[in-house]
């Protein structure tokens, strides 16, 4: 997972954002060749995921992402898509609204934040048990893929003592859940990449 490049706001004044809709598309295309090339020098991954600081992208970086030779993104579910999710799942609209498709390339997202990001310090576990159910009824009515990976979000620059209890805590009841499997991120990406539409540069 590729964190962006310098982790910086371009967007003063508005919601922040690296990759955001206010920078020309050629400043954040030359930063995301440098962030690869950076990424592959220290981790020598050959199918890096692309995550955009403060989780906001735009559409035209997304496209050109697997030109840059990234292998996909990943983002928070938007505003929209929670929304959906969450009337959904009460409703139990079962296939008579679907989320929105994504369709620029792969996409693994994290669903499950463990930081408050108000109260710099561990989200209360009652809120991140609620979006994991959430998550689970979403796939058994059918509003996500049944097979999409449900992400864990990390952050560890942020990070203080009950954020690293409240995650040691979260991992080992998933651990001890038999029907949790973790997954091998480079294996998803290779089984998924074969669905995708072959990308060349001209």
């Amino acid at each position: 997972m590729c964190h962006g490049w310098k982790h910086v706001n371009y967007n003063l004044g508005k919601k922040p954002a690296e990759f955001g809709p206010d920078r020309p598309i050629s400043n954040m295309i030359a930063d995301t060749e440098f962030a690869l090339h950076s990424f592959k020098e220290c981790f020598s991954s050959s199918q890096p995921i692309f995550v955009p600081p403060f989780n906001r992208i735009t559409p035209a970086l997304i496209k050109t992402l697997p030109r840059v030779g990234f292998a996909g993104v990943s983002l928070m579910p938007s505003y929209l898509e929670r929304k959906l999710l969450q009337l959904n799942s009460r409703m139990q609209w079962r296939g008579i609204v679907r989320m929105p498709e994504f369709k620029d390339g792969l996409r693994i997202d994290v669903h499950l934040d463990v930081i408050d990001w108000k109260a710099r310090t561990a989200q209360r576990t009652n809120v991140v048990s609620d979006l994991l159910v959430q998550q689970l009824r979403g796939r058994r009515l059918g509003l996500v893929q049944p097979d999409a990976p449900i992400g864990l979000l990390t952050h560890h620059l942020e990070h203080d003592e009950p954020v690293w209890h409240a995650l040691d805590g979260m991992l080992d009841f998933l651990r001890s859940h038999e029907s949790v499997e973790f997954i091998d991120v480079g294996r998803w990406i290779a089984d998924n990449a074969a669905d995708q539409p072959c990308i060349a540069d001209k």
